[in-house]
């Protein structure tokens, strides 16, 4: 994590550092870097939606290029779990590596 423009002090020496932003990156990665200011952490807190919206699609993408440039390797298969909460019924998605990779379904 990087904090910008350190020579910020909005005029108030006595008030401390208080950056504009965070940008946050990776140590080994590809050179990828989420900036986050004030508004996008809050926007990052909010609840998801069920509808259209535009700004949070935006962050949502940007997250997932950030995440996706992490020089890192899983462990595991990858796997979603969805909960179909008004039925219980539990459904697993696992993504199997390998030379050809499957997607198996559990329901």
């Amino acid at each position: 994590m990087r904090l910008p423009y350190l020579h910020e002090d909005h005029g108030v020496e006595s008030a401390g550092f208080k950056p504009s932003k965070l940008e946050l990156s990776w140590k080994q990665g590809r050179g990828a870097v989420l900036s986050l200011d004030y508004e996008t952490w809050r926007q990052l807190h909010q609840p998801r939606t069920v509808h259209s919206d535009r700004t949070q699609e935006a962050l949502d993408m940007a997250l997932d290029l950030f995440i996706g440039q992490a020089p890192v390797r899983p462990e595991t298969d990858p796997e979603i779990i969805a909960v179909d909460h008004a039925t219980g019924v539990v459904t697993k998605v696992t993504v199997r590596g390998g030379r050809r990779p499957e997607i198996e379904v559990n329901p």
